[in-house]
């Protein structure tokens, strides 16, 4: 035989009566037989007592209950043994009040006890449902009293009594008293359920789980999260405490048992633990444990409630976050970096470990000032350096770069370099200064070393090309005598060489011209102030208007350039020769240059593309030394090969950087920096 063949099959749709105890059955249909016996009481005791004249006599008021009696029962058999509903509610409270209007008002007696006792029962059965239900029952007797007061004092023999009034105040008091104790009996539950909500919202979060056990050293009853984290399911997992002891990693179990038992036999009425478990596959979670006990007489505990909580992830993303602290610790030690967050609004500089080092013994307070800061800084950089920053709080940049002397504790005077970011509101104003500094001594010692190699280099360059000049003027002289004088002696090919001396010669000059050019530059003082380079491009562009109409070249600008702090003539000439050497190494029909600037990782990068030949990869440093070229002496209009031997020294001079991107054949881009202020003057 089939399981299903013991089973009760019904229809889809069919209404289900639960099978109810026979005392409760009792209780349930007592709500509509004491209904009748209350339309038969009140038949019975107006005619015992006579009928007050009304507006019904005594066959009126039996026809009446009788319908009262055959309602309610229709109520209950629509009702079909289950609690009534809204609308069922609504139904038999206005039958009951239609019962009270035609029945109580014939009552002889003062008072209108009836009305009472009525109340009574009727207000029991308001309090079975819920707030709002049982406040639609209140107005609709209010409206039923009325009338019955109505009819009493205007279709009864005696009147309205004193009794009927005073009664009615008692039992006015009596409902409003009644609405009070279930408005916050309602107000409760709902407390109750919102709580009851919240709990189970936050048991349904991941990794959370509740546990409880009536025996706390043998039994452990635990829900499904828990059983989730220790990966069973509910077949291979029972409420016996030591199966849970058996999920504990092996190296905590001890301390774990050992720490609950003393809980449970002496402890207080708090336990909290953290522990590792592990699950059937191998797979290790850190859990913790809370729990509330009630204890016993003697003090143990009888019972334990708590919740598990696991906190595998927390833990992996702490070590994470440690092992990450970890490098970064190694990483600015090794390299003596020193980070820093400054709160200018408050005027608080937080700081690592590292910039202790700079600070007296006694004076290593949490927190530094700007002022604090100050006095750390050289005397003779101290005013440049505070001037350069509040410069660049007030303006809109959103890095900060420098170089400053400092005067450790014990006198020595060290060079740091620092770069920052700044953190700024909607409105532009600067609230944190984020940033880091390094030790760059030796790095300035050997800069100004160089600078002093570089400094003789020019100085003898600058020797060597004057000295050059007049033996080669000399050579050019008589190269031209030669030809004037004595032409007509010598055979073609002694012309010819003698023309191939006055150009060979013209050309050195050229050579040495530039030669000069270049060292001047270097000897000459740098004039750096705020400069509009878009005023700067529109003269040179003004100056190569003639080649660049001729040569039908279209020059593009997509935004305006922003100013700069540089020397206006240099810059100038660095345009001028990035221009014509687009122009110039460019084959196409159609030439076009783009001058424009971009802010790449919080810098400024000033550009200079075009759509020509292209430089191969491997030639990107070449073209950039002296008197270099990639082509024959007079392809592309001939030239020395020193127009970007000036402009890399230009833009070194302002202690930038320049570089190349090029695809040959489709074009090549100029990128250069020129930073707010110049580390190397």
């Amino acid at each position: 035989m089939s399981v299903a063949a013991g089973l009760e099959v019904r229809p889809r749709g069919e209404r289900h009566v639960r099978a109810q105890p026979p005392l409760r059955q009792l209780a349930y249909y007592s709500q509509f037989l004491y209904r009748a016996v209350f339309a038969g009481l009140l038949f019975f005791y107006v005619s015992v007592l006579g009928l007050a004249p009304g507006f019904l006599d005594r066959v009126g008021i039996a026809v009446a209950m009788g319908l009262y009696v055959l309602a309610v029962t229709v109520i209950m058999v629509l009702a079909r043994g289950e609690r009534l509903t809204p609308g069922l509610q609504r139904a038999i409270i206005g039958i009951d009040l239609c019962a009270m209007v035609v029945g109580v008002p014939h009552d002889p007696l003062p008072g209108m006890p009836t009305l009472l006792v009525f109340y009574l029962a009727y207000a029991d059965l308001g309090l079975r449902n819920q707030f709002r239900h049982y406040v639609e029952a209140l107005f609709a007797g209010a409206l039923a009293g009325a009338v019955m007061l109505f009819l009493r004092a205007h279709y009864t023999a005696g009147g309205l009594y004193s009794a009927d009034v005073w009664q009615s105040l008692m039992v006015t008091i009596i409902v409003l008293h009644g609405l009070q104790i279930f408005s916050g009996r309602d107000r409760a539950l709902k407390l109750a359920r919102a709580t009851q909500q919240r709990l189970q919202l936050a048991l349904d979060s991941p990794g959370l789980g509740a546990w409880s056990t009536s025996d706390p050293l043998v039994e452990l009853k635990v829900d499904g999260h828990i059983q989730l984290v220790l990966g069973l399911d509910s077949e291979h997992f029972s409420d016996r405490m030591e199966d849970y002891i058996a999920c504990m990693h092996e190296e905590d179990r001890p301390r774990v048992v050992e720490r609950y038992t003393r809980f449970v036999k002496f402890g207080g009425s708090d336990y909290e633990d953290e522990y590792r478990v592990r699950r059937p596959n191998g797979e290790v979670r850190y859990v913790n444990s809370r729990g509330k006990a009630e204890r016993g007489p003697l003090g143990q505990a009888v019972s334990i409630a708590g919740m598990i909580w696991d906190l595998t992830d927390q833990r992996r993303q702490q070590e994470r976050l440690a092992r990450m602290e970890e490098r970064y610790r190694v990483a600015t030690s090794s390299a003596r970096i020193a980070v820093w967050v400054w709160h200018c609004l408050e005027d608080r500089l937080e700081y690592d470990d590292a910039i202790s080092g700079f600070l007296a013994p006694g004076e290593q307070p949490q927190a530094l000032s700007f002022a604090q800061v100050l006095r750390m800084v050289h005397p003779e950089d101290r005013e440049p350096f505070s001037r350069r920053i509040q410069e660049a709080l007030a303006g809109e940049q959103l890095s900060f770069f420098d170089e400053v002397r400092i005067r450790l504790p014990d006198g020595k005077i060290r060079v740091i370099q620092c770069r920052a970011t700044i953190l700024r509101d909607a409105h532009g104003q600067a609230l944190r200064v984020a940033g880091a500094n390094w030790d760059a001594t030796r790095l300035a010692q050997a800069r100004e070393d160089l600078e002093r190699s570089h400094r003789e280099l020019d100085d003898f360059t600058y020797t060597a090309s004057h000295d050059l000049k007049e033996p080669l003027r000399g050579i050019a002289s008589f190269a031209q005598y030669l030809q004037q004088d004595y032409a007509e002696r010598l055979d073609d090919e002694g012309r010819l060489m003698i023309q191939k001396i006055r150009d060979q010669a013209r050309r050195m000059e050229t050579l040495i011209a530039d030669l000069l050019h270049v060292s001047r530059m270097s000897r000459g003082g740098m004039v750096r102030e705020d400069t509009d380079l878009n005023a700067v491009l529109h003269d040179i562009l003004e100056s190569l208007d003639f080649s660049l109409k001729e040569k039908a070249v279209d020059v593009r600008v997509p935004r305006p350039l922003p100013r700069a702090h540089c020397d206006r003539i240099r810059v100038g000439e660095l345009f001028r020769n990035l221009i014509t050497n687009a122009v110039k190494y460019n084959d196409r029909s159609q030439r076009w240059v783009e001058i424009g600037c971009e802010v790449i990782e919080m810098e400024r990068v000033f550009y200079v593309r075009d759509n020509g030949i292209g430089i191969r990869p491997e030639h990107h440093a070449r073209v950039f030394s002296l008197f270099e070229r990639l082509h024959k002496r007079d392809a592309y209009g001939g030239g020395t090969g020193v127009g970007l031997a000036i402009v890399q020294k230009i833009v070194q001079l302002h202690g930038g950087r320049v570089w190349i991107e090029s695809t040959p054949g489709e074009g090549t881009a100029f990128h250069f920096t020129l930073p707010e202020r110049n580390l190397h003057e």
